[in-house]
């Protein structure tokens, strides 16, 4: 009788075994990851902002930092070298045009002012010594001049007498030739007379219009000097603010270093810091929205600088309209510079990530699932976008940061 023989199944042992079981669970984790790629992420509801696109007016807008900041201001410097010898007003202090804030001192200045004060009053006694000679030498020659001339007078009515008499024979020709050659040579006495005082009077009036020129030199010099002296008392040149002072007293200061500012705090104007690429669409004209912390004021753009200082652009605007009580200098403020306005548009909230125009991609949500979608954006204000292509309205997108789903395709919203 045959035997039949029972065959047990073959096992795998050793390096067999051990290679099979590598392979399976490679393969186990391919088919897993693969499953997890193409698996959407779930994300909280309350961890997203969605914005729906809707239909509108959209008011271009540009968003800027700054503060306010005086349009009248006057750097206070010092005129002279000098000593400050008195700090009579602080910061915040209101002045008025002409009150003192500062006096300083110099012995230089003192010094010239005196000499100057002196030459001038001995010019001036120079002066009126020399009118009084002139006025004496000329009523000299005056007296002697009409004391010829009275003397020709008579003398004309004794000649014309004995011409009378000379013609009766009661005199003799010789006694009437005398008197003639004597009342020629007084009118030659007098005529000599009349020349020396004219001479005297051109020659006084150029002596005293050079002593006059001498006076005005020294009195515009002595002016001149006063002034310096009197500028060492510095005073407000408007109705304003002390906003800063710069110097202590005792201390020495060099000619034209900076003592202090005053402003005109009635005067403001929003000094405002945009972002270099933003400034290029800045126009002066442009309507601003300025928020402080009294309210809001509006403005507009009245200066653009041309320079950019660390990657921002300087632009100044004027208030306009009713003006917030308690605004003052350096206050920090916000603002929106208006650039243009589209009647109708597609409009959303802007994505966090969105900052210029151009296309970029966005979530879309439909029910429980948000659909990443190709769109392109227009116009962008610091709130909201206008939208181009790729959405209609009504429809739905997630505007806050999806930065960590950048390479996903979809994310299921729970």
């Amino acid at each position: 009788m045959d035997e039949i023989i029972t065959r047990k199944p073959r096992r795998f042992s050793g390096p067999r075994a051990i290679a099979l079981a590598v392979a399976v669970l490679a393969v186990v984790l391919v088919g897993f990851v693969f499953s997890m790629d193409k698996a959407a992420p779930s994300v909280d509801s309350d961890r997203l902002v969605i914005a729906q696109v809707a239909r509108g007016e959209f008011a271009n807008e540009v968003s800027a930092f700054g503060k306010l900041a005086a349009k009248r201001t006057l750097a206070l410097s010092a005129p002279e070298a000098a000593r400050v010898e008195e700090v009579l007003l602080q910061p915040g202090a209101i002045v008025a045009k002409g009150d003192l804030i500062l006096r300083l001192s110099s012995n230089e200045v003192d010094s010239a002012a005196s000499e100057a004060e002196v030459a001038l009053a001995v010019a001036r006694a120079d002066v009126a010594a020399t009118r009084a000679r002139h006025m004496k030498e000329e009523r000299q020659l005056q007296s002697e001049l009409d004391k010829a001339e009275l003397e020709a007078r008579s003398l004309a009515l004794e000649r014309d007498a004995e011409r009378q008499l000379l013609e009766k024979q009661a005199i003799s020709r010789v006694a009437a030739r005398r008197t003639e050659l004597r009342y020629d040579l007084l009118l030659t006495a007098q005529r000599q007379i009349a020349d020396e005082l004219r001479q005297l009077r051109d020659s006084n009036a150029i002596e005293t219009d050079a002593l006059q020129i001498k006076l005005r030199n020294l009195e515009e010099v002595a002016a001149s000097r006063r002034k310096r002296q009197s500028a060492l008392a510095v005073r407000a040149g408007f109705d304003g603010v002390v906003a800063a002072v710069s110097v202590t007293p005792g201390q020495v200061v060099a000619s034209g270093a900076s003592l202090g500012v005053l402003i005109d705090p009635s005067a403001l104007q929003a000094r405002l810091q945009v972002a270099e690429r933003q400034a290029r669409l800045l126009k002066v004209g442009q309507p601003v929205t300025v928020t402080t912390p009294n309210g809001r004021v509006q403005a507009k753009i009245v200066r653009i600088d041309p320079t950019v200082t660390q990657g921002q652009v300087v632009a100044d605007a004027e208030l306009v309209g009713t003006i917030p009580a308690g605004l003052r200098q350096d206050l920090a403020i916000d603002a929106r510079i208006g650039l243009d306005r589209i009647d109708d548009a597609l409009i959303v909230a802007k994505p966090s990530n969105l900052n210029e125009p151009g296309q970029h991609r966005v979530f879309v949500v439909a029910g429980a699932r948000a659909q990443a979608r190709d769109v392109l954006f227009g116009p962008v204000s610091p709130d909201r976008a206008v939208v181009l292509e790729g959405l209609k309205s009504g429809e739905r997108i997630v505007v806050s940061d999806v930065g960590q789903w950048k390479d996903q395709d979809s994310i299921e919203i729970r």
